[in-house]
Order: structure tokens, then C-alpha cells, then sequence
């Protein structure tokens, strides 16, 4: 929904030794490039600036963006109302925003003189000068953009990384020669300032971004419904093939009459395309209310992978174009597949079929190796259908099982406070105060405070380097979280060595710090961290020793081992917001009210928000991995069923046109389990025909996808062995019904009959 979608760019910080893929940039670095490079036409800056707003003076949270003039422009975005920003808005504090269409509803009642007036908020006010149209796209839900202050990012330091950035490139400039272009302008930059030297600039189209954490999923769903969805063309096939047999008669009485093939053809498909308007009716009015069952299993947002980014994920909806998609594909194939019952009825002779009835004996065989032949290939399709199901079954499994680092189930969190004009005391009195008010909650047993929640995507970079150790270390910068003494204890993070923060950790006292395994494993392989000095950057905590090694906290996502992180107590210098952890003695959201009162109980105008148990947002961060299991498990449990079908049928039609002979051998002195062995050995015979088909593309199949799947060994047996088993059983379960039926054959009755 954008102007020439092709041409959007995300432009990303990269920092292999700092480990990230996908970052932030500076507001200096972002102004260099962009009025120094050759390759963009336009170029824009945000960042997601959450804000407060007052309504009957109590305080609402509110998702925000922040971005520079350019924003819009770049994105080709046109306001239904007012104006959106020129130039002059970039430049010192302007006080204007522009409302979404949502909150131009839902606060102003859709009020279309809504241009001019203020927006209370905590802070100066803010005066809407245009409205977003409702189906404004971007990477995260916001109620209210602003215009950021070029002139002070300006001043900011190059190592204070915090906007995303987007460009739109030139005509017929390429992802790779921008991508170039603005390396070379950033190694010129870090001839300037050294500590830009681990760093690069990524180009990715910007489509590509924002689905590449659900493209996986999506391929994989895609795979497993086209091949259950071939299962059933299979025995579509199977059917008309075996109505076409049973109508041989009629069909030659026709041709005798003067039918040519093309209008016995044209007839059967006629009939085979009712059965496909039958069937797609049905199935996409079950399908519409499957759409509405899975969206309550999607998460509202997911990941960019590699990054701190997280990209909203719409709605699943039942378009028009996915409805005459999925309604077409399904009567064509059924067309299709209906056309090879079609030519092979009408290909037969008129005298012979007319000659031979009664018995249909060369039809009978014709029409049963086309038979065969389909539901061969219909189980090396289960088989391929089953093993990659195995496959990512055990992926899920593997990921549900990671250790996240912390106890999640009895902890509530959110987060509170937008304190961004008080200074770094009057920030620490206040959680203080909030730590005490939320501690005498009764059912409270333990309250602490972190920078950020995780499996959130956030992240934090404070530079450092290591005393006794040559500067500047190469590894100038480490996320880092500002905690409370309690917070070890209210989550359950494991202490490994040494000791937690108590609350004689403050300003007064020395400056200590607690670093997690993977710091203490990346910085000192073979020494012992505990009693090491290191200088943190930022001035209020300077040289700090390291008191403990705590475990670590997959923080954004099990998928993701956990980065190096240092932990340091809060009060030298917090975040104007930070996370709130409170552990329950029973449910966490059973504890929400009382204490969001007490949070209140502090300073009534204060936000709380994003008040979530802990346990969920660990669920959550697998949302999409679940339900791609789900939908795999019910999709190939479908398939199964549908193979079942599918032999059961051809053996029933071989039973029907081998009765004479069954008979003519029950009468020489066939025994019962001679039949029965005759029927399943023939349809172990098919099984054994797809099942190595089957085996060697899904194994093809497995190795394309093994390296984006969590856990996956590509020489795991399991799931081929697993895919076979299954395949070899419903072969000879299918069998089963038609084997009981043929040896319950009365000779002298069939002989008597044919």
C-alpha cells in the first residue's frame, strides 16, 4: 500500500563483533548519509516514542512514533485531513503531531474539525495538524506521529544509536549499489570517529524485512496444504476413474449412437466440474470460520529477525482475491484431474465394451493400474507429507523445551512510569517508592525492576571496555539492564558465582556489577570474572567491579541464545520507564488491580501499561511456531485420512473386478488367509512402490529447510522411520475391509452370478 513498493529500503546498522544484524543508527550518522549518498532519492528517520496521554486528567498510555519530516514522503502517505509535516517541523521544538484514524475516532469522535486542536499529554501539549488515513500501513501500530528535532540529533554522540531508518532508492538504483554507497560514506565517517569502525550499513527491501520472520511458516504451510491438497485431487482421480468403469455401458451405448470422444469427454468433465463448485462452496465456508479460529492464535506483532525491531502482523482476513483464488484452483484441479478419468473412459471401443459386459475384464485391468499407479504416487506424497511434518514437530517440540533463563509462571509484569523531565535522583525516589507501596500488596512475595521485559525484542548498548586491557577494546559496546536488588529473586534468575545487589549497592557506595555466563564466557574464557573491573561509559557508574555471574535470559526468543549482558542497580541512573516485575504467591493476574493501585498510590498521573503475566509473553514469543505445528499436525492427520481413503477404494474396485477369479481359486482349494494374504500383499505392494519416492524427496525436501528449523539434525531417522511406519499401516489398514470381504466370497454364489 505504498508508492513503488520496489524501490522502499530498510536501512540497518551491522556490528558482527557487537552481534547484532539489524540495528539502530545514530542521529549524526543518519544525517551524514543521508545528505552525502547518491543512491536514495529520499530518506527518513523514526523511532517508537511511547507517550502519555491526559483524559479527565488520567494519565493513557499511548504508542507513538517519532520520526523526521521526511517520513511521510518516503512512504508516498496522503492525510484525509490536514496536513502532514513540511521541512520547518524538523527544526526545534514545534509541538505538532499527526493523529492515526483510530484515534481520531475513538478520542475525538471523528470530529472533522479535529485540525488545530491540543492533545494533552504529560508534557507540553501537542497540536494535531492532520489525520492518517485508516488504512495507513506501517511496521508498528501508532496513535500519534511526531516530528523529531533534527537539529538536536544532530548534537547527539555517534555511538547513541537509536532510530530505524527507511529510504526510498532511485530509479534503477539497485539494494546492492546502495548498499555500497552508504559503506563508503560510513568508513569515511569512522576515518573521523574510531568507534565506527566495527560497524557497516545493510540494505533490505523493505517487503522482505518485514515478512522474513513468518516467511518460513508460511512456506512450510504452504508445502503441506499443497501436498494434502494433491491427496485429495488423487482421489478425486481414483473416483471419477472408478464411476467411469461403472459407466462403460452407457458410455458405449452413447459412442454406438453417434457420441464422438469430445462430447463424452465435455460430459464427464461437465459432471466433474459440478463436483468442484459443490466442494469449494463448501470448503470456503468452512474455511471462513477456520480464519477467524486461527486469528485468536496469532500474535500482534513478531520479530525482525536479527534485530530489536518487531513489525506489527495484520489481520488474517478472508479477501475477495483469496476467495476466487482458493474457490478457482480447487475446481480446476478437480477439472484436471477429472480429465484423465475423462479420456481414459472415453478412449475405450464401443464393440469391445459392449462384447465384454458382464465381465469387464480388459477395462477392469486398464482402469486398475491407472488406479494403482495414482495412489502410489498419492503415499510417496504422504510419505514427503509426514516426514516434513516429523520433522517440524520435532523442531517445535525442541524450541517448547528450551530453558527461557527465568521462572515465568507466577510473575505479573508492565510497565510504569514516563518521567522523562525529572533528573536520575527524583527518577530513583519514585521507584523506590513504587517498590515499597507494591511490596506491602498482600500476595506479593517479591517485586523488582528491569530496563525492559523480555521476549519483547528490546535491547540496550552501553559502551565499556575492560581495565588492564588495551583501549579501545574492539568490543566497545554490551547491552546492559539497569535492575533492583529484588529483581534476581522475583524472576528466579539463577545465581552461578559470587553475590546479588543489596540495598547497600547505591549511590554512596562503590560501583558494582553482576555480568551474565555468556559475558563472563566471551570476555573471560579462562579467568575468573568475579573481582575483574570493568569501565562502563556512562559517567554515574564509571569503574565497577563484578560481584556475580547469574545465568542466562534467552530474552528474545527461544530460538536465540542469549547475547552478553550486565546487570547494575538502578538508582545511579534509571530509564525514564522501566519494566516492573511483581512474583505472586498464586495467579499474577489475579494481583493486577491492587497493584496497579499501589503503583498509583505513588503518583496518580503515571502510566502503567502493557500489563501482561510473565508466562504469557514467554508463550507468546512461540505463537507462530505453535500454530504452524498445529495447523502441520492437522493438515498431515488429514492426508493420512485422505491416503486411507484412497487405498481403501482401489482395493475395493481390484476386490469387485477379481471376484470371478477369486472364486475359481477358493473353488480349486484357496483357503481364507490365501485371499486375505493375495489382498494385502497387494496393497503392501503400493505402499512399498511410493515409499522410497517419497523417502528421497522428502529427505531433499528436509535438507532446503533443516538449517531455518531450531534443533534440526538433517541425519535424524526418526521421522523418516515415523513417515514409513505410518504409510505401511494405513496401506494394510485400508486393506483391512476389502481383505475381510474377499474372503467371505461364496464360490458357487459369484460363479453362478457371473
Amino acid at each position: 500500500a505504498y508508492d513503488d513498493p520496489d524501490r522502499l529500503v530498510a536501512v540497518w546498522g551491522t556490528s558482527e563483533i557487537v552481534g547484532q544484524q539489524r540495528d539502530v543508527i545514530s542521529g549524526p550518522n543518519f544525517l551524514d548519509v543521508k545528505e552525502r549518498n547518491t543512491t536514495f532519492q529520499i530518506m527518513a528517520a523514526y523511532k517508537s516514542e511511547g507517550g502519555t496521554l491526559l483524559i479527565d486528567d488520567a494519565p493513557v498510555p499511548t504508542n507513538g512514533i517519532l520520526v523526521s519530516p521526511d517520513f511521510f514522503s518516503v512512504l508516498g502517505t496522503r492525510p484525509i485531513l490536514g496536513r502532514l509535516f513540511r521541512p520547518e517541523d524538523g527544526h526545534g521544538q514545534t509541538n505538532v503531531a499527526v493523529s492515526s484514524h483510530r484515534l481520531w475516532q475513538q478520542m475525538f469522535g471523528g470530529d472533522p474539525t479535529i485540525v488545530g486542536r491540543q492533545i494533552q499529554q504529560i508534557g507540553p501539549s501537542l497540536a494535531v495538524i492532520g489525520v492518517l488515513p485508516e488504512t495507513f500501513p506501517f511496521v508498528f501500530t501508532a496513535d500519534l506521529v511526531v516530528p523529531m528535532d533534527l537539529d538536536n540529533i544532530a548534537r547527539q554522540s555517534r555511538t547513541s544509536i537509536n532510530y530505524w531508518i527507511l529510504g526510498r532508492l532511485r530509479p534503477d538504483v539497485t539494494v546492492a549499489q546502495a548498499q555500497s554507497d552508504l559503506n563508503v560514506l560510513l568508513r569515511e565517517i569512522a576515518r573521523d570517529d574510531r568507534r565506527m569502525e566495527p560497524w557497516s550499513i545493510t540494505v533490505d527491501p523493505l517487503q522482505a524485512a518485514l515478512i522474513e520472520y513468518v516467511r518460513l511458516p508460511l512456506l512450510i504451510m504452504l508445502v503441506t496444504v499443497a501436498l494434502a491438497f494433491l491427496i485429495a485431487c488423487a482421489n478425486v482421480a481414483n473416483l471419477l476413474l472408478a464411476r467411469g468403469l461403472a459407466r462403460s455401458r452407457e458410455l458405449a451405448i452413447r459412442a454406438s449412437l453417434g457420441a464422438g470422444r469430445g462430447r463424452l469427454v465435455a460430459q464427464l468433465l461437465t459432471e466433474a466440474s459440478l463436483l468442484a463448485v459443490g466442494g469449494g462452496a463448501i470448503g470456503l465456508f468452512v474455511g471462513l470460520g477456520f480464519i477467524s479460529i486461527m486469528q485468536s492464535f496469532l500474535p500482534t506483532q513478531v520479530p525482525v529477525p536479527g534485530s530489536a525491531a518487531v513489525v506489527a502482523l495484520p489481520a488474517i482476513s478472508a479477501s475477495p482475491t483469496v476467495m476466487v483464488f482458493a474457490f478457482g484452483i480447487s475446481a480446476l484441479a478437480v477439472c484436471l484431474f477429472g480429465l484423465v478419468p475423462a479420456l481414459q473412459t472415453s478412449r475405450q471401443e464401443p464393440g469391445v465394451v459392449l462384447r465384454e459386459a458382464g465381465t469387464n475384464a480388459s477395462a477392469g485391468r486398464s482402469f486398475g493400474r491407472a488406479q494403482q499407479s495414482i495412489i502410489v504416487l498419492e503415499l510417496a506424497m504422504a510419505t514427503v507429507l509426514l516426514t516434513t511434518t516429523g520433522v517440524a514437530i520435532r523442531s517445535t517440540m525442541r524450541l517448547l523445551d528450551v530453558d527461557p533463563g527465568v521462572d515465568p509462571n507466577p510473575v505479573l509484569t508492565m510497565y510504569i512510569g514516563d518521567l522523562d523531565p525529572l533528573g536520575s535522583d527524583d527518577r530513583a525516589r519514585y521507584y523506590t517508592q513504587v517498590l515499597d507501596a507494591v511490596a506491602a500488596v498482600p500476595g506479593v512475595a517479591s517485586v523488582g525492576i528491569n530496563d525492559y521485559v523480555p521476549f519483547q525484542q528490546e535491547d540496550d548498548f552501553e559502551g565499556l571496555h575492560l581495565e588492564g586491557r588495551p583501549r579501545p577494546d574492539p568490543s566497545w559496546r554490551v547491552e546492559w539492564r539497569r535492575v533492583s536488588a529484588d529483581y534476581f529473586r522475583t524472576v528466579n534468575l539463577a545465581l552461578r558465582r559470587g553475590r546479588q545487589f543489596t540495598a547497600a549497592d547505591n549511590n554512596e557506595s562503590a560501583s558494582v556489577v553482576i555480568i551474565n555466563e555468556a559475558m563472563a564466557k566471551k570476555y573471560w574464557p579462562t579467568e575468573n570474572p568475579l573481582g575483574q573491573r570493568i569501565v562502563v561509559h556512562e559517567g554515574r557508574y564509571g569503574s565497577s567491579v563484578i560481584i556475580g555471574i547469574v545465568g542466562d535470559v534467552r530474552r528474545r526468543g527461544l530460538d536465540q541464545a542469549a547475547p552478553p549482558v550486565m546487570y547494575v542497580p538502578y538508582h545511579r541512573r534509571p530509564r525514564p520507564v522501566v519494566g516492573l516485575f511483581v512474583q505472586a504467591e498464586g495467579e499474577p493476574m489475579a494481583l493486577a488491580s491492587a497493584v496497579k493501585a499501589a503503583v498509583w498510590s505513588v503518583d496518580p498521573h503515571q502510566p502503567i501499561e502493557e500489563v501482561r503475566s510473565l508466562g504469557d509473553i514467554v508463550t507468546a514469543s512461540t505463537a507462530i511456531q505453535r500454530l504452524v505445528l498445529r495447523l502441520v499436525a492437522l493438515v498431515a492427520g488429514l492426508a493420512v485420512v485422505l491416503a486411507t481413503i484412497g487405498v481403501y477404494g482401489v482395493m475395493s474396485y481390484w476386490i469387485v473386478h477379481r471376484t470371478k477369479e477369486m472364486s475359481i481359486r477358493m473353488a480349486l482349494g484357496a483357503r481364507h488367509p490365501d485371499v486375505l494374504h493375495m489382498v494385502f500383499r497387494a496393497g503392501l505392494k503400493m505402499a512399498l512402490l511410493g515409499l522410497p519416492l517419497g523417502l528421497g524427496f522428502a529427505a531433499l525436501l528436509t535438507q532446503v529447510v533443516s538449517t531455518q528449523l531450531y534443533g534440526v539434525e538433517t541425519g535424524d531417522p526418526v521421522p523418516y522411520l515415523m513417515a514409513g511406519l505410518v504409510v505401511v499401516s494405513v496401506a494394510l489398514a485400508a486393506c483391512l475391509l476389502p481383505a475381510r470381504r474377499a474372503s467371505r466370497i461364496d464360490p458357487i454364489h459369484a460363479l453362478r452370478v457371473e
